[in-house]
């Protein structure tokens, strides 16, 4: 088996600000980082199997094996084992969301067999086109398994340290509304209206790749401090900051309007410099 990466769904290229690094921990002697992306020699195959796992866009496979495929042929056969002897190439191709999603849809206990790595070479703890919003396989197969689970009778509050694959936010008064967030989300989990006076917020959607936050000039966006396990079985869209938006008398594009003249940033940048040619240019006519 040999190792693919898809950049397009990569975080890192949607922005210079991304420090996404999850591949690069998990399989540090393999990936490194080139030009800001991942890279790795052509040879490389099972050894990597931990980013397949651990990357939140699904930007990294295994030519051979598909995670999704395995998860349907898994549960239909009679087999509670996974091992990398009978099925898969490694127990870390498997992301979180996999693994959650298997102990939910199957009514038998899952056995993962262990004694094929070495102390030193375990490292299952680890596992965790540009502008389209994608959810991944994986999130979409925990959607459908959570769906036919039991609500708990409690539901629990986990520290946001605890959850890998998904995270609440909130956003303070710093936020400009730049709008970029939302921009760069690459599944969805950050949106707005058509006017842009809001920015909600999904938290099933999100894969806790940090773009957002990263990309954030002014350093708005935070996790929560803990995760509600509530929002597994019963999901909401929160209005995580709202804006007071005008139309710009100049270009009659909606803008976030905090007071004096009824003019967009971008026309008022305009405006100054037309001002300066003008004046530049009536300078030179008088030096004549």
């Amino acid at each position: 088996m040999k190792l693919h990466f898809d950049v397009s769904a990569c975080v890192r290229p949607k922005s210079k600000f991304s420090e996404c690094s999850k591949c690069m921990d998990v399989c540090p002697d393999s990936i490194t980082l080139q030009d800001d992306l991942p890279t790795f020699k052509k040879a490389t195959g099972v050894e990597a199997a931990a980013c397949v796992g651990v990357c939140p866009t699904e930007a990294f496979a295994l030519s051979g094996f598909s995670t999704t495929e395995f998860f349907f042929t898994f549960l239909e056969s009679k087999v509670r084992l996974i091992s990398p002897k009978i099925n898969v190439p490694c127990l870390s191709v498997l992301s979180v969301e996999h693994l959650i999603s298997l102990a939910l849809a199957s009514d038998e206990t899952i056995t993962l067999d262990m004694s094929v790595y070495d102390e030193d070479s375990l490292r299952f703890e680890h596992i965790e086109g540009m502008r389209d919003k994608q959810l991944p396989n994986k999130r979409k197969i925990l959607f459908t398994t959570l769906k036919r689970a039991g609500v708990p009778d409690v539901f629990e509050t986990l520290p946001e340290e605890d959850v890998s694959i998904v995270s609440q936010k909130y956003i303070d008064e710093s936020c400009t509304n730049c709008q970029i967030c939302y921009r760069i989300c690459p599944t969805g989990a950050l949106s707005s209206n058509g006017k842009f006076s809001l920015i909600y917020f999904d938290a099933m959607l999100c894969v806790k790749c940090r773009l957002c936050h990263d990309a954030c000039e002014p350093d708005a966006i935070y996790l929560q401090k803990g995760f509600e396990i509530k929002e597994f079985f019963e999901p909401t869209q929160r209005t995580l900051a709202t804006f007071n938006v005008k139309r710009c008398n100049e270009c009659g594009n909606y803008f976030t309007y905090t007071g004096g003249e009824l003019t967009c940033p971008r026309c008022s940048v305009e405006e100054e410099e037309a001002m300066f040619l003008h004046e530049n240019a009536k300078k030179m006519r008088n030096e004549k």
